[in-house]
């Protein structure tokens, strides 16, 4: 069983998040930066969406060249509150 199944993070889930915020990988060129974000809650999953996300990122490395990458990731920075205290994503407790 992947770490995102142990974790609770469903193909279910990802799609609710992609048909609210959109897609959970994407890419754009501004000025002389390109700036690429992705869901990071996929890697080590084991999900379907595992190997899209790896071969999506294997084809940024072929996108025209610019002077700067910026890449953006999530994970909640806390759960309730922002005053609670840090947590290990793969502790299940």
């Amino acid at each position: 069983m992947g770490k995102g199944i142990a974790l609770n993070t469903t193909s279910e889930q990802i799609q609710q998040f992609e048909s609210v915020f959109g897609p959970s990988k994407w890419s754009f060129p501004h000025k002389n930066v390109r700036v690429s974000g992705f869901c990071d809650m996929l890697i080590g999953s084991g999900l379907p969406e595992e190997k899209e996300l790896w071969n999506w990122l294997d084809e940024q490395k072929h996108l025209p060249a610019a002077a700067h990458h910026l890449w953006l990731m999530h994970y909640a920075m806390f759960i309730d509150t922002p005053d609670e205290p840090l947590f290990d994503i793969e502790n299940p407790d």
